[in-house]
């Protein structure tokens, strides 16, 4: 998802990191609650293995949920936050049942895997330059415990108004970067409340780009990201 990003970064002389959050890609398929602090805690004690004090978070999509919690439970390890495309401003209708049951998951199996991967295209707001994105989708289907994962991430979504709060009030600073024909996380659904929250934020769109400008348009993405956001 953030090769093209990751290996710029360190081609320009950063030291990065990428992770695979819980569930996806080739991180572990946990029987557990995939809750933000669960992914949060994740990238923490990550940083701390590595004996890493202090980063700059980027957080894509569901991402986003994470780097705000990290900034929550852990200020004191942030530099910037960034967020692209980000759903941690929605508002969400928490689920009361938490747990994910053998019968839904073979249901979602059933239902969605013959569709899934193709239905990743809509992250684009030109699919025809990404067919192989389905493809690499597909992949993750192979794993046990990926629909699971995939579920209780739902399942345990909640608003994240407090935490955002945290952040817009501290002295964190943090940025959010848009495509601008995101299909998936529309803007005109939370813009006003981003406006009324977010209210330090710096904000970009990426042109001709949908739900992973990073992907769409590296060009405007990296001018973006590297010579604004991350020198300044």
């Amino acid at each position: 998802m953030w090769d093209v990003t990751f290996n710029k970064s360190v081609e320009l002389g950063y030291r990065s990191l990428k992770i695979d959050l819980y569930g996806r890609g080739y991180s572990s398929n946990l029987d557990l609650d995939y809750t933000d602090e669960l992914f949060a805690n994740q990238v923490i004690e990550l940083l701390k293995e590595l004996d890493i004090k202090k980063a700059t978070f980027l957080g894509l999509s569901n991402g986003g949920r994470v780097i705000s919690k990290i900034a929550f439970l852990k200020p004191e390890i942030v530099k910037k936050l960034i967020y692209v495309s980000s759903n941690s401003f929605l508002d969400y209708n928490p689920s009361t049942e938490k747990s994910v049951s053998g019968k839904e998951i073979n249901k979602f199996i059933t239902n969605n895997y013959p569709v899934i991967s193709k239905s990743q295209l809509k992250d684009f707001k030109n699919p025809e330059k990404f067919e192989y994105w389905a493809d690499k989708y597909e992949e993750l289907l192979k794993y046990k415990g990926f629909a699971k994962a995939l579920l209780s991430t739902q399942k345990n979504h909640v608003n994240l108004d407090k935490e955002n709060a945290y952040i817009n009030n501290s002295n964190i600073r943090y940025y959010t970067i848009w495509g601008d024909s995101d299909s998936v996380i529309v803007y005109n659904v939370f813009k006003d409340k981003l406006n009324k929250t977010m209210t330090n934020r710096q904000e970009f769109f990426i042109s001709e780009s949908g739900h992973l400008p990073h992907m769409e348009n590296i060009k405007e993405f990296e001018k973006i990201l590297f010579n604004q956001i991350l020198t300044n």
